[in-house]
């Protein structure tokens, strides 16, 4: 019987292992070299990569003689490398230009260049690709949208848009965005099988104002094909619109399993039946967030760990930064840095700070937004705590 059960036991382990390995070998990975013309600042160069999920700045990259290596896993049928250098004489705007590779080691090759053009027009790709011709397409199919849109813009920074007010004027720019948005939206469901299409669709539409989430959610189930929707990718376009359309004041709030800074698992379940929780979004770089560090720090000092469990979830700016600005600022509790999965079942990177307060049987009772817009002091959700079963 004991050599059985041990038997069973190593079967089970070497299953285990073998499981643990395909997930391993499951997981893409992509490695693209790109080789950048002497005459590229390559410290002005910004370097990202969209892995399917959202986009990741790369700070510190392997480079050598101007030759920049990057290897990241993906979980998109491309990942999508996006290189962006400062215009001249502009403070603001950035020549970028996007690529897509898979698990083939890639080679984006640049030119030369003219000190008049962007130093990504002239290139060579081995295994990538630019999805140029998608990208003429739509923009020929879009061309009259973009022109009023681009017209107008300049008339706006000029002051010159002969609107009664300045507000009018932002609501008639606004109005020409969400028209190109549109008609990019027609040219995705016309174009289905593509994957740019799908690709623009994640990376841009869902966050637009082209269509109301529901309506977007629809277009996603219906229009694109399974292979497409039923990837990781697919589940990232579907957990975002749910979490837009889904997450608010008195409605279940979504289950997430993520690691904090010090790398200890943390799970919105483990605390249910238990405690409160307090779901805060921020951002380094969002000055009323770090203005609201107070009022969530007076919260957590009041409230013991046994009734409410604070957790704050950090959009993407740069980890150093991250990590001095919570020892700074004496944030001792839950901190979790830019885990894109928590971020879209909660609608996404829309506005911050966000903050949801969520009871002990996982219900949104508060979202600050709807209860307490604009207050940096968190007024009624100190009213909310009091009136709650944590004291």
């Amino acid at each position: 019987m004991t050599k059985k059960l041990h038997g069973l036991k190593t079967l089970l382990l070497c299953l285990s292992l073998c499981i643990i390995y395909n997930d391993i070998l499951a997981q893409k990975q992509f490695a693209v070299t790109i080789e950048l013309p002497q005459q590229l600042d390559i410290k002005k160069l910004r370097l990202s990569y969209d892995n399917g999920k959202g986009e990741i700045n790369i700070k510190n990259p392997v480079v050598k003689n101007n030759v920049i290596f990057v290897s990241q896993p993906y979980y998109a049928k491309y990942a999508a490398i996006i290189l962006r250098y400062p215009e001249p004489n502009s403070e603001f705007s950035n020549y970028y230009r996007y690529f897509f590779v898979a698990d083939q080691p890639a080679i984006i090759t640049l030119y030369k260049y003219d000190s008049t053009q962007s130093p990504f027009d002239n290139y060579q790709l081995s295994n990538a690709l630019d999805f140029k011709s998608e990208q003429e397409r739509m923009h020929q199919y879009d061309s009259l949208e973009r022109k009023e849109l681009d017209d107008y813009t300049v008339l706006f920074n000029e002051g010159k848009t002969g609107a009664a007010n300045d507000s009018i004027a932002g609501q008639i720019l606004s109005q020409k965005i969400i028209n190109w948005n549109k008609r990019d939206l027609e040219f995705v469901r016309k174009n289905p099988n593509s994957y740019y299409s799908f690709w623009f669709f994640r990376k841009w539409l869902i966050q637009s104002a082209a269509a109301t989430s529901g309506s977007l959610l629809t277009t996603f189930n219906t229009t694109f094909p399974d292979t497409f929707r039923n990837g990781e990718e697919g589940a990232t376009i579907k957990k975002f619109l749910q979490g837009r359309i889904g997450v608010h004041k008195n409605s279940p709030a979504p289950d997430f399993t993520s690691k904090d800074s010090s790398g200890k698992i943390i799970a919105l379940k483990d605390y249910l039946g238990k405690k409160d929780v307090l779901l805060v979004f921020w951002a380094t770089w969002c000055v009323p967030c770090m203005q609201e560090v107070p009022a969530i720090k007076e919260i957590h000092d009041q409230y013991p760990p046994e009734k409410l469990e604070i957790i704050s979830v950090a959009f993407p700016s740069d980890y150093a930064t991250f990590s001095k600005v919570i020892k700074e600022k004496d944030m001792n509790w839950i901190n979790i840095y830019n885990d894109l999965d928590v971020i879209n079942s909660y609608g996404g990177y829309q506005g911050i700070p966000r903050v949801y307060l969520i009871d002990r049987s996982g219900k949104i009772v508060y979202e600050r937004n709807e209860d307490d817009p604009g207050d940096l002091q968190l007024t009624k959700l100190k009213k909310v705590l009091k009136s709650n079963t944590l004291n």
